[in-house]
């Protein structure tokens, strides 16, 4: 048996948690929004080790300047079924979408 008490937690409240830290780590609104709601939504399907259990990835990742947290994805080739980004070192959440 798991001897870590377990709580529910609403999804907002947790969405709102993520946007903090990840405000707090450097990312503007927009994208700390993004990427919690990529976070969230793995949680929300059953995918755990994409959702909160990798939001300490990221901000580890953000604090040792090993993603930019200001990037902006850029479309850097297209064609009539496909598009090439350019993340720019970003986080991958908001490249994705």
């Amino acid at each position: 048996m798991d001897d870590h008490p377990r709580r529910l937690v609403p999804a907002e409240t947790l969405r709102a948690l993520m946007e903090r830290l990840l405000e707090a780590a450097g990312c503007p609104g927009d994208t700390a929004a993004i990427a919690a709601g990529v976070f969230l939504e793995a949680d929300l399907r059953g995918m755990d080790v994409q959702g909160l259990d990798h939001l300490p990835t990221l901000l580890d990742d953000l604090k040792l300047v090993n993603v930019d947290p200001k990037a902006r994805p850029e479309v850097v080739k297209e064609g009539p079924a496909f598009a090439l980004f350019d993340g720019h070192h970003g986080p991958g959440q908001v490249t994705a979408v």
